[in-house]
């Protein structure tokens, strides 16, 4: 059954007068709206005016051949779009359909055509362009609500940070008071050690909503990576010992110098190792390893490992736990306090870096790594008159 028409309209590009009434009186009767031109200027000129669907193009015109044409608008944002058929009154040889084909047109026809070929390419064709419309607006939509989250994003963080600033202030005050009831005081300690998660959180929200619109900069110097990592260590340990997990490490006995932001790594792998002891039960273990990797081909770096006995993670969510707002198990991340910010702010911060970062897990019980790999760039030592 023929398709019915949707109001398309057809461009026919030929110099033969013969040839051009015959394609033009075939598509008008088949229901489309058809423009007539015989030259490649008016052609050109007709497409940015009229932007048809299809432009039935010969390839011989008399002043600059079809393939030109294609060419031509291919190259113009406004007619980039349109579908292109060529057609031709003699023997086409393999190498003049490739010319065409990879100068931009969609479809190749030899004249003389029967009516119901060019009609069924045409409806080809038009179909394509339909689905190929669909697709762009489908993703215009979808990059204007990655915005509008953006921006929502932006602001909820904004709004969030002065109450909770209120929170903390008054919290202090509280402890400054010095209370003598145990109550009170627990409830002080449990206020503030709230608050200072729900802080990070709204930092963390921050930041992935700035690298997602390319708001932050990295403040890059010569930094010792393994005096960034026991920086982490120490400052991580006291939460570590609360929740009784044991926190071991393994680094390089020698200095190991990165081109990084020290402030944007410590976050890096505090936001692992808290990920770490999130998602691992009271006596688990973590595991922070750092090693340098040889040059040889590739690039030279340091890798560096953040491993722990917790619950593990389902082979089918490891390619999504960097995503923003990924869960790997909606009921789990609810019990431990997950949003799904922390690895994703991991993964940008990395990229950043020119780092790659990877999640290692043999499944639900069995721990989980995550293994961050930063490049070592030669002439990074710093002379011994600096510190």
């Amino acid at each position: 059954m023929a398709e019915r028409t949707q109001g398309e309209s057809i461009l026919v590009v030929n110099d033969d007068p013969a040839s051009l009434y015959l394609a033009s009186r075939l598509l008008s009767t088949a229901g489309y709206r058809v423009f007539e031109a015989a030259t490649g200027q008016e052609a050109l000129g007709l497409a940015g005016r009229e932007r048809p669907d299809v432009v039935v193009l010969d390839v011989k015109l008399p002043d600059i051949s079809g393939y030109e044409v294609c060419q031509r608008l291919r190259a113009h944002p406004e007619t980039a779009s349109l579908a292109v058929m060529h057609t031709s009154a003699t023997f086409v040889t393999p190498d003049k359909k490739v010319r065409g084909l990879d100068g931009g047109a969609d479809a190749y026809l030899t004249e003389p055509f029967e009516g119901e070929e060019l009609i069924a390419t045409v409806r080809s064709l038009l179909r394509m362009r339909r689905a190929e419309q669909a697709l762009r607006r489908r993703a215009e939509d979808l990059t204007e609500a990655d915005r509008r989250k953006d921006v929502f994003l932006a602001m909820l963080a904004h709004e969030l940070r002065n109450p909770l600033a209120a929170i903390t202030t008054a919290a202090g005050i509280l402890e400054r008071r010095d209370p003598q009831d145990p109550r009170e005081v627990r409830m002080i300690s449990i206020i503030q050690r709230q608050t200072n998660h729900l802080s990070r959180l709204v930092d963390d929200l921050l930041d992935v909503s700035r690298i997602t619109r390319g708001k932050v900069e990295l403040r890059r110097e010569c930094v010792d990576l393994c005096q960034v990592l026991e920086q982490v260590l120490v400052s991580f340990r006291p939460l570590a010992e609360q929740r009784k997990l044991t926190l071991s490490s393994e680094l390089p006995g020698k200095a190991v110098w990165v081109d990084a932001d020290p402030t944007r790594l410590e976050q890096v792998f505090t936001n692992l190792l808290d990920n770490a002891a999130k998602y691992t039960n009271p006596g688990g273990s973590l595991w922070l390893k750092a090693r340098e990797t040889p040059g040889g081909a590739d690039q030279p770096g340091v890798r560096v490992s953040v491993r722990d006995t917790g619950i593990g993670i389902r082979q089918d969510m490891l390619p999504t736990v960097f995503e923003l707002f990924s869960q790997a198990d909606e009921s789990v991340e609810r019990s431990r306090g997950g949003l799904g910010i922390g690895l994703t702010l991991v993964r940008n911060m990395v990229d950043l870096h020119g780092g790659q970062v990877e999640a290692h897990s043999a499944g639900p019980g069995q721990g989980s790594e995550f293994v961050v790999w930063l490049p070592v760039r030669g002439g990074m030592i710093p002379s011994p008159g600096l510190p």
